[in-house]
């Protein structure tokens, strides 16, 4: 290479796909081996193959940081040091790192290229990583000094990449993403190097020791998992009783659930009483039931807002079973093949520009006939609140790009994920749904019953959903077909546990406040209470994203409801990949249960290592940094200080790990078993009657044998990982994210 500027502007991207793409309309069609450049050789696009450098090992520092002994803690270095990426390992493989020689070839050949240009414009990933993927080379292995731009990719269509073409940054203004990545990475470095080696130390017995792998994300992870386990196993089933009332009027009949007053509860908030029954039952056979409440109308229902990477995880897991990596890999894939945006977002909106391009996506995701039965209801004027600008992040939703799908050859697997991307997207081109809803209060002697009615009578947008034939029923599997399917996600708790189930009428007839309804039958009920679900991959995915449910401080709450949760939706899919690598969890069936390693493990740690608490706290200190609100060089010192205070705390420490990979109780082909959970009839003396019996009015009351049903544990049971003791002795991370908020 000559020693003159040969590059009037070098693009650096992520992967040699997005240097194609970047070039062709940059209008580059000379190929070399590791760039593509204009015919006179001024311009030109190399890429990266992800993170070409990384961290020095400790042994690599100091020849006294390859013994593991508690004299040698803690770890920190003076300088931070990056060399080539070392050829991967899987998962607590033993042989030892080695070099790769492709990876430093690579990484010579793009330093020549930066030599010989005059300005350098990133092109990677329009985010913290990929930030950090071109700048680490630039600093630190090419020494780089020169301009620096940014070009901000969100999609890899010929058009998206114009326009970000027209829209490009000055590097300065992304410099922060950097500070952030690398924030990240240091401080994810020093949590596993220090306190992985502090405790396996301490697990040494009889000279034995198993390594422990400590992650700043991966163990407050997998703490969340161990308490749901241990909350199943620990789980007491309680009995309680419900009451329906058999109504008519007007020629309708309609069922009306009781809604139980303070004084009917326990302490729990059940009703647990025989005799409060009895006389409740007593009471309500002679009583009158009047109308306190009657309203009808009709409910009209947007579509659900677009998927972000998470959500698409999520349904996808539900829908088709996959993994949170591989719906990662496949919506990658369908990137790089330009027929979707930029996969690994946290946004589900869309700039309000971009309705503007939405005929031209219309056009071409709908071109193989795919949406031909709901066609005529596509309307491209329509203006869906998702088109807002102010609501968009560093990336918008995941949506179809204006590369049309007709000629392309995808797998099942792409094809299954390109159809809940596109789907997504036409549904807010459609008709609202229309509900024709209606509910009643009725009060017989103090005692109020609710019932409610819902009727699709306007399919609109949910079309898509609907069965196309008797061999398919999206409805049921979107969760759309129900009156409350407002969102890909399942109306439920992350953590699986959904809430008391409301009875729906298909119809209730027409009334006024005061009108009296006839009761056909009381049918007192016993349920029990059931145990929390394990966690499956959507819900252990949701309740990383919403952390926040897990913490009791309302000061930690607050501060975490504005976090990203554990991790981020691009590492998610990693983190739990390598738990279950590293035999931590496994996986049976749907469910990711930890394993005895995994549990004891936990169990020796200490709280504030797996406190979901704090590791959300560093999230939000690495968002702050990317806004420009923290200060890097602050931030690694409260790190530092937090890792020393855990070390001195337990230097000494002695603990005991189980080495087996699975755990003693497990989940059957049918679901989760767990001791004590059964179904069981409540065989009291007064109210246990034959369904049907009269009162001594000759209405019909009555307990239905052999119908128990099942009530889950109510939002308030505690949940894993809540960190209840007040971490404020520890306090750097706390009081560090609290003072710049």
């Amino acid at each position: 290479m000559a020693a003159t500027k040969q590059f009037s502007n070098l693009y650096i991207c992520e992967k040699p796909s997005q240097a194609r793409d970047l070039a062709k309309v940059l209008g580059l069609g000379t190929k070399h081996e590791y760039h593509i450049s204009s015919s006179d050789g001024t311009v030109g696009v190399t890429w990266c193959l992800g993170h070409l450098l990384e961290l020095y090992l400790p042994d690599e520092y100091s020849d006294s940081w390859k013994r593991w002994t508690p004299d040698t803690l803690p770890i920190i270095p003076e300088t931070w040091k990056y060399r080539a990426r070392l050829a991967k390992r899987k998962p607590g493989s033993k042989a030892a790192p080695r070099r790769d020689p492709e990876v430093t070839k690579h990484l010579q050949a793009v330093k020549k290229l930066i030599a010989a240009a005059e300005l350098i414009t990133i092109a990677t990933d329009y985010d913290r990583e990929g930030e950090a993927i071109a700048r680490l080379i630039l600093d630190e292995y090419a020494k780089y000094k020169g301009p620096l731009k940014r070009l901000c990719l969100t999609a890899l269509d010929d058009k998206s990449i114009r326009k970000s073409l027209a829209a490009v940054k000055e590097g300065a203004e992304t410099f922060n993403l950097y500070m952030a990545a690398l924030a990240r990475s240091r401080a994810d470095w020093l949590v596993g190097m220090n306190l992985s080696r502090l405790f396996t130390i301490a697990s040494a017995t009889g000279g034995e020791r198993t390594v422990l792998n400590i992650g700043r994300v991966t163990t407050p992870t997998i703490a969340l998992v161990v308490k749901r386990q241990e909350e199943i196993e620990n789980f007491v089933p309680k009995q309680y009783y419900i009451l329906k009332a058999d109504m008519s009027f007007a020629g309708c009949r309609y069922t009306a659930r009781w809604a139980p007053g303070d004084d009917a509860l326990d302490a729990d908030g059940y009703v647990t009483n025989p005799q409060y029954m009895t006389e409740l039952m007593d009471k309500l056979s002679t009583s009158p039931f009047v109308v306190e409440k009657y309203t009808s109308g009709n409910k009209k229902q947007k579509a659900p807002l677009p998927f972000d990477l998470t959500t698409l995880q999520q349904f996808a897991n539900r829908r088709f079973g996959y993994t949170a990596k591989k719906t990662l890999d496949t919506a990658q894939s369908l990137y790089e093949k330009k027929l979707t945006t930029y996969p690994r977002t946290d946004c589900r909106y869309l700039p309000t520009s971009l309705h503007g391009e939405a005929q031209e996506i219309i056009t071409a995701c709908t071109g193989d006939g795919y949406f031909d039965r709901i066609r005529k209801d596509i309307d491209p004027s329509v203006r869906h609140y998702a088109f807002s600008t102010r609501k968009v992040t560093a990336h918008h939703a995941i949506i179809p790009t204006s590369v049309s799908i007709t000629g392309h050859r995808l797998s099942q697997d792409e094809m299954n994920i390109y159809n809940l991307v596109r789907s997504s997207f036409i549904a807010l081109f459609m008709p609202e749904a229309v509900l024709k809803q209606a509910a009643i209060t009725l009060n017989a002697s103090g005692e109020h019953f609710h019932a409610k009615s819902s009727e699709l009578v306007i399919p609109g947008w949910k079309a898509l959903y609907m069965p196309h034939d008797k061999s398919r029923s999206e409805a049921s599997d979107t969760g759309t077909g129900s009156d409350d399917g407002q969102d890909y996600k399942k109306k439920e708790n992350d953590d699986g546990e959904g809430t008391a189930k409301e009875e729906i009428n298909r119809a209730l007839p027409v009334t006024a406040v005061g009108d009296l309804h006839t009761l056909e039958m009381l049918n007192p009920g016993l349920e029990t209470t059931k145990p929390p679900q394990p966690f499956t991959e959507a819900t252990l995915l949701g309740a990383m994203e919403n952390i926040a449910r897990y913490v009791t401080d309302p000061e930690d709450k607050k501060i975490l409801k504005e976090t990203d949760g554990l991790g981020t939706p691009a590492t998610r899919a990693d983190i739990i990949g390598n738990a279950v690598a590293r035999d931590y969890l496994y996986y049976a069936g749907k469910y990711i249960l930890p394993t005895e390693k995994g549990t004891s493990m936990i169990h020796a740690l200490p709280q504030i290592i797996k406190d979901v608490g704090v590791t959300a706290r560093w999230e939000k200190g690495l968002e702050m940094i990317a806004a420009g609100n923290m200060d890097y060089d602050r931030f690694m010192r409260h790190i530092e200080g937090w890792i020393g205070k855990i070390i001195d705390d337990n230097r000494n420490i002695s603990i005991h790990i189980d080495k087996s990979s699975v755990q003693k109780s497990s989940v059957s082909g049918t679901g989760f078993r767990s001791s004590g959970t059964g179904r069981k009839k409540y065989t009291g003396k007064k109210i246990s009657a034959a369904a049907g019996t009269k009162t001594s009015s000759g209405r019909r009351t009555g307990l239905s044998s052999g119908s128990v049903r099942t009530k889950k544990t109510p939002a308030g049971t505690k949940s894993a990982g809540t960190g209840t003791s007040r971490r404020r002795k520890f306090g750097s991370v706390n009081d560090l994210c609290q003072a710049e908020i």
